[in-house]
């Protein structure tokens, strides 16, 4: 079973996630935000646990302005991102109008696209990245193959949603790169694609379950 400890970050109180399989000393750090870096660490360091890739399930600065440092904290582990939001890591201050961001980016060294299929980034877990664009050109839903613990309990079929579905909500349309008509054709195909079970770790706020946000949430699809 998968470890998910949560994190909140500084800008917009973006959630980073930190993941750890039972049999192995590596972790997936999940969206490093603004002042991501030093609460990893100490989170690591409690479970002796080091770093072993990083994963951003889009591009806005206030899911990755801290991956290139929580990236060297591993000695250079890789950054994965989805191909369409790969540009975000280059330039992010396009987003400045988000919050107030420091002034210099540093851009990881190793940024590798993820590819839609089921995909390992690190041993004894297992991803499947599915495209939610609508947030984001490369706004992606990821689904763990394996069981998981965390604050929502134990879930045998849990997702980090980014950006795309929160509890109650989803993500906003009007930044550089959303699309309303496309974001309302991720929701439509993913009220089939996800079984209903599955809780769903979502780049703000707390978690919630997928067939609870179908009957409650006003902006999917009905």
């Amino acid at each position: 079973m998968l470890g998910i400890e949560r994190i909140e970050t500084e800008l917009f109180d973006a959630n980073c996630y930190v993941v750890t399989a039972p049999d192995s000393d590596l972790a997936l750090v999940v969206d490093p935000g603004v002042g991501a870096a030093a609460a990893v660490a100490e989170v690591l360091e409690r479970d002796g646990k080091s770093i072993g890739a990083v994963l951003a399930t889009h591009g806005h600065p206030d899911h990755v302005w801290d991956s290139a440092a929580v990236a060297a904290m591993g000695g250079g582990v890789p950054v994965y991102i989805t191909g369409p939001d790969r540009y975000w890591l280059s330039d992010p201050m396009g987003l400045l109008a988000m919050g107030e961001l420091p002034l210099s980016w540093t851009e990881p060294d190793d940024v590798r696209e993820i590819p839609v299929s089921d995909w390992s980034p690190l041993p004894g877990m297992t991803l499947r990245m599915v495209p939610a664009p609508g947030h984001s050109p490369g706004s992606a839903i990821f689904l763990f193959a394996e069981p998981t613990f965390g604050e929502h309990g134990q879930a045998p079929l849990s997702a980090l949603s980014g950006d795309v579905i929160f509890k109650g909500s989803i993500g906003r349309t009007d930044l550089p790169g959303g699309d309303p008509e496309v974001m309302a054709e991720t929701l439509k195909t993913l009220k089939y694609a996800l079984d209903p079970a599955t809780v769903l770790l979502p780049g703000h706020g707390p978690g919630t379950v997928w067939e609870e946000e179908l009957l409650l949430n006003p902006h999917l699809p009905k």
